[in-house]
């Protein structure tokens, strides 16, 4: 699978998104994160603190989605991947102040929805 180098790029140009990790229930835990993309080695970091809901989830499945929105929120990105440790520690011992790191493909696009209106806003970013 080839990866589209303006979904790289979109991740590189931004650094809020939102991550989904798994709840002991299988329900999708949300948080709000700050990331840092690396181009180079197409891993994701977040910072992540041993006390939070998504550090204990990523304990028990380290399987995350980072789902990435343009400030109009018609352009989006996510990546589905597996997390692990910077700290060295693993994914099963998270330490109080690792980054969990998420290597994945991005799997997709949005699109603007409705027509574009005539003027400065109208700029078809859509990615796919």
């Amino acid at each position: 699978m080839t990866t589209d180098p303006r979904m790289l790029a979109f991740l590189a140009e931004n650094k809020w998104g939102v991550l989904a990790t798994i709840k002991s229930d299988g329900r999708p835990q949300l948080s709000n994160v700050g990331y840092f993309f690396d181009p180079e080695t197409q891993l994701i970091r977040v910072s992540v603190t041993a006390d939070r809901a998504k550090t204990r989830n990523l304990a028990a499945d380290p399987r995350v989605t980072l789902h990435v929105a343009s400030k109009d929120f018609w352009t989006w990105v996510a990546v589905e991947g597996t997390a692990g440790s910077s700290s060295g520690s693993g994914p099963s011992t998270p330490t109080a102040s690792s980054a969990a790191d998420a290597t994945g493909r991005p799997t997709g696009s949005g699109r603007r929805a409705p027509p574009a209106p005539a003027g400065p806003l109208s700029s078809g970013r859509g990615l796919s």
